[in-house]
């Protein structure tokens, strides 16, 4: 009940912020996921008409393509603990700092294996270097895991989360 996830066009310093979409819709701020319910899809005018709900100003284009759906800042809303508080209630675990190959997650079922890095945790410590291992799981069983957030948002590009205790 503590998952927010958001689309925000209109984050101050966001590298995806902007007035207004590829089609002219005001930009928003959209919150997908709110306490941990799914609440809406992003749109543009086309899928709008199409679901007939209110487009989300998440219309984008290139330069040879027509308007399609995309995000602009996108991620995950910060919690309250620092993170030296999380690695301490880790007890024994993994700190996971690089996952390979997340392109691979099925899009349908939200099944994942993929290759990890990280540091391992040790009575509440960090304690060295871990590499070379699978992480395997499930999008929706990884949210509903999730015990506490991190007040450490960070972003890449335009999408960001903060860390996530699991």
């Amino acid at each position: 009940d503590f998952v927010d996830v958001l689309d925000d066009g209109l984050l101050e310093g966001g590298l995806a912020s902007r007035p207004f979409d590829a089609e002219g819709t005001a930009s928003r701020t959209t919150a997908v996921v709110e306490k941990g319910i799914f609440r809406t899809i992003l749109l543009d005018r086309k899928y709008s008409r199409r679901f007939r709900l209110p487009p989300t100003g998440n219309s984008a284009r290139g330069v040879k393509s027509p308007p399609s759906i995309s995000t602009t800042n996108l991620y995950l809303k910060p919690g309250t603990r620092s993170f030296s508080e999380l690695v301490r209630d880790v007890g024994e675990g993994i700190v996971i700092t690089n996952l390979m190959g997340i392109h691979t997650a099925n899009p349908v079922t939200g099944s994942f294996s993929l290759g990890a890095s990280g540091i391992l945790v040790r009575g509440g410590k960090l304690a060295g270097p871990a590499k070379g291992f699978a992480v395997a799981g499930n999008v929706l069983h990884l949210f509903r895991d999730a015990v506490a957030l991190g007040s450490d948002l960070r972003f890449f590009g335009s999408t960001g989360a903060p860390s996530l205790l699991v």
